[in-house]
């Protein structure tokens, strides 16, 4: 269903309006959000009817008395030609469907499914096939339905296929539902607190590793199973509950009521942010938030994410994962182009030393392959810097006063064509970053703080 949303800075002149809804039809959108309108209230029908005709309408002149947002949506989404179906009309199937926990299966092919092969417009086309499966089928088949031309039929044949699922591990990934669980805080400044030596961003990384492990580990323990406990402590509270209608004034038995009241509370809480996080949805409003039916849509919605078959360029149907990763790999190779060839050394150098003679000559005299890598280490000039043959450039290093900052960078050279590190790269660091740690004879050296 395509959403569109556009700032149209008003649209109180017909021909504007004409042009909006030109550009509707363009996309194709079924939602389509104007912002900025600027129409008063009493032009609103006959400015919105050309914009988009027959469609229905919200807007925010409660709020404001220019109406500055509008959102349209086509209430035929599934319907072409005749009168539209009003929702009294669909809503005892919707609510069959919820109580028997149907939804449609993901589908390709024709969206219209069932037409009166009439012409012009008397034509009428409609969404009334569907392939409906439960929560079972879901569980114990990969599928996909297919609607096919209608051929000698009003209707579309559905060619249901089945694939094969490769199970992979997934992404570590933080789950809201933690935020709830006692215990969690704890891991975090626990794994946090472990000493790394490093440089800044190494240490947020291997901080971030670590701290990964040790929830993997914690959520194992602590979050799995999460709809049973919630229920085991649901029990629980309840049990308590029954023992203070005995003995009211038993000060141990309200003390744990709370003490279950909270926990039972803050898995609540966790169960319902852990499948509102895996379903993305805000329509968790049923008494029960862990009803079968809620699963369910979990996994169709990750059903429906998953490309279970692609017609290639040619119109080839590919029905396996290494044919789809491969038609969609080739596409985007083509469409963005490949890696460049490997550039010579010194095509570089005339691009990036293309200054005065005498400075060019006096960058090639370094040795190419002169690794440069961290240059300072424990408040002095390393071996890398000593070792380097004797130039105005080495001088110059070497009478540069090393402070607390500069010990905690690193200077960065661009690689020769073998890949390592050279001295005669670093001549485009200096005339690109002048500012960066002045030396005696003004050429400069480029620290990036970690």
């Amino acid at each position: 269903m395509p959403l569109c949303v556009w700032n149209v800075r008003g649209i109180n002149d017909p021909l504007k309006a004409r042009e909006v809804n030109k550009r509707r039809a363009e996309l194709k959108v079924s939602v389509f959000g104007l912002v900025e309108t600027k129409v008063k209230k009493d032009s609103f029908d006959k400015i919105r009817e050309i914009c988009c005709p027959r469609w229905r309408s919200i807007d925010n002149y409660d709020k404001h008395p220019s109406g500055r947002i509008w959102v349209c949506w086509n209430e035929n989404e599934e319907r072409i030609g005749r009168s539209l179906v009003h929702p009294s009309e669909s809503s005892p199937l919707t609510e069959c469907l919820l109580e028997a926990g149907l939804q449609d299966l993901s589908f390709s092919g024709f969206f219209f499914t069932w037409s009166n092969h009439s012409e012009g417009q008397a034509r009428i086309m409609s969404k009334i096939d569907r392939c409906l499966v439960n929560s079972s089928w879901s569980s114990l088949f990969s599928s996909q339905a297919e609607f096919l031309p209608h051929g000698v039929s009003d209707h579309s044949p559905i060619l249901l296929s089945w694939f094969n699922v490769e199970r992979k591990a997934f992404p570590f990934r933080f789950n809201n539902a933690w935020l709830n669980i006692s215990g969690m805080m704890e891991v975090v400044l626990e794994a946090w607190s472990v000493p790394v030596y490093a440089n800044p961003m190494q240490v947020l990384l291997l901080k971030q590793k670590n701290l990964k492990n040790k929830l993997k580990e914690w959520a194992k323990i602590h979050c799995s199973l999460l709809h049973e406990k919630v229920q085991q402590a649901y029990e629980q509270l309840e049990n308590v509950q029954r023992q203070l209608q005995s003995n009211p004034t038993d000060v141990s038995l309200g003390r744990l009521e709370k003490s279950l009241l909270r926990k039972y509370c803050n898995l609540a809480e966790a169960e319902h942010n852990q499948i509102r996080q895996q379903a993305s949805c805000d329509w968790l409003t049923m008494g029960d938030r862990s009803t079968a039916y809620f699963h369910f849509a979990v996994k169709e919605r990750k059903n429906r994410k998953t490309i279970r078959a692609l017609d290639d360029r040619l119109g080839n149907k590919l029905n396996t994962e290494a044919s789809i990763v491969a038609e969609i790999t080739s596409y985007y190779k083509e469409l963005l182009g490949t890696d460049d060839l490997e550039v010579d050394a010194d095509s570089i150098r005339e691009v990036f030393l293309n200054c005065t003679a005498a400075r060019n000559e006096w960058t090639h005299k370094f040795p190419l392959d002169t690794k440069v890598a961290t240059i300072i280490s424990v408040g002095s000039w390393n071996q890398d810097v000593l070792q380097l043959q004797d130039h105005d450039l080495k001088v110059s290093i070497l009478n540069t006063k090393i402070n607390s900052r500069l010990e905690m960078d690193k200077i960065i050279w661009l690689p020769s064509k073998s890949g390592r590190f050279s001295v005669s790269s670093a001549y485009r660091i200096t005339e690109l970053y002048p500012q960066k740690f002045q030396i005696s004879d003004g050429i400069a050296l480029y620290g990036i703080e970690w």
